[in-house]
């Protein structure tokens, strides 16, 4: 059985950061791709690489491959952690609110938040979300690869709340990290 790291080469190159997701699906689902720790390995590297891991494959998809391989922490399977942080934040539209990326980090958050504000053109605007994660629901701890205190956690819209600051009010910073794409008048 080949490697994740024969895998993710072809002709002696490393395939391309957001095709990792599908080399890995692929190999998985064709039997290619068996051992659990090459799996694991293969789950660091297409989650970490890809730009939007879940746009390329469905939620569901990626809970049958994290649940399969059991707990990570980074490329490693381990047990679970017995200590949580008591607060994960998440920085998207609505819609997304109930995906798996979550971070520690309130100012990582922000970061993504203005990078989604002020970066792409969404319909719906970016929001903090907030989650008090439970043991059952938490599926990895990527700390090593973009260092961004990233944790993958299964939630429902239900489990999330909208960020609101000591004044009760929703979070929006002003923050402008990026450079305007705007005509200056």
């Amino acid at each position: 059985m080949p490697t994740w790291n024969e895998i993710s080469m072809k002709d002696g190159i490393y395939v391309g950061r957001n095709e990792l997701p599908d080399a890995l699906m692929m190999a998985v689902i064709d039997g290619e791709l068996t051992d659990l720790d090459e799996i694991a390995k293969g789950l660091f590297d297409a989650w970490q690489g890809a730009e939007f891991p879940s746009r390329i494959w469905h939620k569901r998809d990626w809970l049958h491959l994290f649940h399969q391989v059991g707990y990570l922490d980074d490329d490693k399977r381990t047990t679970q952690p017995t200590t949580l942080p008591p607060v994960l934040y998440r920085a998207s539209p609505a819609r997304y609110r109930d995906n798996l990326s979550w971070t520690d980090d309130l100012k990582q958050a922000e970061w993504f938040n203005d990078r989604n504000n002020d970066y792409f053109s969404l319909k719906q605007k970016s929001k903090l979300w907030t989650i008090h994660p439970k043991a059952s629901q938490v599926l990895a701890r990527f700390g090593g690869g973009r260092g961004e205190g990233e944790w993958v956690v299964d939630v429902e819209k239900s489990d999330v709340s909208e960020y609101k600051t000591k004044q009760g009010t929703p979070c929006r910073l002003n923050i402008h990290r990026f450079p305007s794409t705007k005509q200056q008048a």
